[in-house]
């Protein structure tokens, strides 16, 4: 869990007014998170390209066979965990918000279903 552990510090909110590009706080915190998944994306497809080339080269790796591939319940345990880690990471701009607001004396905050 370090790796997750080190990913949420690298992520924590930065004090002061965030900046805005768009009209409307919406769309900026809409973008923020489009942002978020971009380059959650991109690292993830560098990664998998690097791993199945060195693979490809050096035990001559089908590609088509990754394809087939079960994980076991360890791996998806694993998986889940990254999963929700990128969650925290994509939502950052609207859980910042959410402690801004639960810091605040006399705030009503939304109601959160758990559906």
């Amino acid at each position: 869990m370090e790796k997750l552990d080190a990913v949420r510090k690298s992520v924590r909110t930065v004090a002061g007014q965030r900046p805005t590009f768009l009209d409307g706080a919406d769309s900026d915190r809409l973008l923020a998170m489009v942002l978020a998944l971009a380059a959650e994306l991109a690292s993830v497809y560098e990664r998998l390209d690097t791993l199945e080339r060195v693979l490809e080269g050096r035990v001559g790796l089908d590609r088509a066979e990754l394809d087939g591939f079960e994980p076991d319940d360890a791996a998806s345990r694993e998986r889940m965990d990254w999963h929700e880690a990128m969650v925290e990471r994509v939502l950052r701009v609207l859980s910042a918000e959410l402690e801004a607001l639960r810091d605040r004396p006399g705030t009503a905050l939304p109601e959160v279903r758990g559906d």
